[in-house]
């Protein structure tokens, strides 16, 4: 039987006509107005401890834990494909009746010149051009894009820019420096007045003069021209768009260009319009610090940071750890209550909207064994590393580095900088000729996807340890790809790397470096293949949507992360899926590989060089 989401005048009378149907009682769902949290729905199945347990495993992706659904854009689906197949009666109570109709105005579909809106980005523009349209204070217009990578947030937010530029004397679109030249791009092509505010000082200064409607830049320019960017902002109505956001959000402190950002916000009448995939990272209380970018941190509506980890946290540790220098820096770690976590999700629920894109996109773990010179270089590392980080209380990070990269290719011991390295080069100088089984790995794997003249993007960590010999081995096995990093790339050469994999079919990998984890779109190419894994779920993730993009055309989508086994590698896997829980708990989402223990996800960067090195 289908529910109307509507309002019921007489709950008791509806729930005597759905008993005499006959419903069973424990079939029925009163929806209300949950009392904590305004604006969410609550989903009350009776005080029946069985059925509500019942009710919440069944339904997990749908509700949290206190049975309030995650996201309302989801109302009419779950009530009516999924609650109603399932025998389910549900009954809308008075209080829900200014959610309802919030649902409905947010449905309406919007006509918005060169733009097609997918439902759910539908939901969420009308969603924050409300809040833009009632807002008076800031922090009212504020809206978090909180999607997933290839789910549109530049689309969505060109179409805003297109609704309210009328209203509007200028919007400053922020993101990083390789990024620049694909939003500018896809701004102009809908017919935007935007324009990249690149050039010497003087060719800026003149920009910032002209009168554009739309300025494109990289984040560290509002630091650089805040002079400029503070006599065209203040006292005006400005929209800021944070695109690749985790750029100016922290953990704790703030950089020079957040420093910025923030009083050019309360100088101006400000719009704030965060959008990244990777808000959590390895801490909650990173999200947290999303809610702050309207400029006004102190309302924050997570809380000061002492009162989220007082409520959050189970509990936290703190030390201190040395490095070679002589220095010490203090390690904090934090155990996160998972379970606790996922009330955030309806504390924010106003300013942002949750969306993770359903995706046939399959990740394969491969284990790959290890080479005998390989084994060898760990045990070595190892030694190196016991008497150093426990005989004299050194920072692990420099032996997890290294460890990481041999897993990849031992070949990185003659190549890196690294003081240890040079150490063991010297006593142990065979070691970097060890062979390293990923390389004829990918090799036959890039060699078959050249075959079915498909392309893969292929993503390793480290540039000199790894993206460029593993390029040298390509090269000498005829496997046509182009090479795109961050430092010491020049903007024009990653740009050619990205223009030239896109139109060229017969180049067969697009070999970057973690720069390319983020903003690219590849709908050209079917496969991703992680050399090595990432302790940070929501790295690993940007990695795959590359190609898995609103717009992708392909099917049979494959992500495959090589695991180099009983190594380093190993472990990393496992933090990663536990990140993946955390990440999940906090945002109200469904993500996408297994869950582990929730203790690796709360290690602090010490903490898991130590296990990833000793165990």
């Amino acid at each position: 039987m289908k529910t109307s989401l509507v309002v019921s005048t007489d709950v008791d009378a509806d729930i005597e006509r759905a008993i005499n149907i006959p419903i069973h009682p424990d079939k029925i769902a009163l929806v209300s107005e949950h009392p904590d949290f305004p604006g969410c729905l609550q989903f009350d199945v009776g005080d029946d401890r069985d059925t509500r347990r019942e009710f919440l495993q069944k339904y997990d992706k749908w509700v949290s834990r206190h049975l309030v659904l995650n996201e309302l854009f989801h109302l009419g689906k779950f009530v009516d494909e999924v609650l109603d197949k399932d025998g389910w009666y549900v009954i809308f109570d008075d209080s829900t009746k200014d959610i309802l109709a919030d649902y409905r105005l947010w449905s309406t579909p919007l006509n918005i010149d060169g733009y097609d809106l997918h439902d759910y980005q539908n939901f969420s523009l009308n969603k924050a051009l409300q809040r833009y349209a009632f807002g008076v204070d800031t922090d009212e217009r504020f809206f978090f894009w909180n999607w997933s990578a290839g789910a549109g947030k530049s689309y969505c937010c060109g179409a805003g820019i297109k609704a309210i530029q009328d209203t509007l004397d200028v919007v400053i679109c922020c993101t990083t420096s390789d990024l620049k030249i694909n939003l500018f791009r896809f701004l102009r092509d809908k017919g935007v007045d935007a324009i990249i505010t690149d050039g010497d000082k003087a060719k800026r200064q003149k920009i910032y003069d002209a009168g554009h409607k739309v300025l494109v830049m990289n984040f560290e320019k509002l630091r650089v021209d805040f002079d400029q960017l503070s006599d065209i902002t203040k006292g005006k109505r400005v929209l800021f768009i944070l695109d690749e956001a985790q750029k100016v959000i922290a953990e704790s402190g703030q950089n020079q260009a957040r420093s910025a950002l923030e009083k050019l916000v309360r100088a101006c009448t400000a719009t704030v319009w965060p959008m990244t995939a990777t808000a959590v990272g390895s801490s909650p209380l990173r999200y947290r610090d999303v809610f702050a970018l309207d400029g006004h941190p102190r309302k924050n509506v997570l809380g000061t940071k002492q009162a989220f980890v007082e409520r959050y946290a189970k509990s936290v540790e703190e030390r201190v750890s040395k490095t070679r220098s002589g220095g010490v820096f203090p390690i904090v770690t934090y155990h996160w209550n998972t379970a606790r976590l996922q009330e955030i999700r309806h504390h924010v629920a106003d300013r942002t909207m949750a969306v993770r894109r359903t995706s046939k996109m399959a990740t394969i773990p491969i284990l790959v064994q290890a080479s005998t010179g390989q084994r060898e270089a760990f045990d070595v590392i190892r030694e190196v590393a016991r008497r150093d980080v426990i005989g004299k209380g050194l920072d692990p990070g420099p032996y997890m580095r290294l460890m990481r990269m041999v897993a990849v290719t031992p070949a990185a011991l003659g190549i890196t900088e690294d003081l240890v390295a040079a150490e063991i080069n010297e006593t142990h100088p065979n070691l970097k000729n060890a062979e390293s089984p990923k390389v004829p790995m990918l090799v036959e794997m890039l060699d078959t996807i050249a075959g079915q003249q498909d392309q893969a993007v292929c993503f390793v960590h480290w540039t000199n340890g790894g993206l460029h010999p593993i390029s040298r081995e390509l090269r000498a096995h005829n496997i046509t790809h182009v090479k795109h990093w961050g430092t010491g790339q020049s903007r024009k050469e990653s740009q050619k790397a990205v223009d030239d994999f896109k139109a060229m079919p017969g180049i067969t990998a697009f070999l970057s470096s973690d720069a390319g984890a983020l903003g690219l779109s590849f709908q050209n190419a079917r496969y991703v293949i992680n050399i090595d894994p990432t302790y940070d779920y929501d790295l690993l993730t940007q990695r795959n949507k590359r190609i898995d993009r609103a717009d992708s055309y392909l099917d049979g989508l494959t992500s495959y992360v090589l695991i180099t086994e009983d190594s380093i590698e190993e472990r990393m896997w496992q933090i990663c899926n536990a990140r993946r829980r955390v990440s999940a708990a906090t945002q109200g989402t469904v993500e996408e590989l297994s869950p582990e223990d929730d203790e690796l996800a709360a290690m602090s960067d010490a903490a898991i060089a130590n296990w990833s090195l000793f165990g």
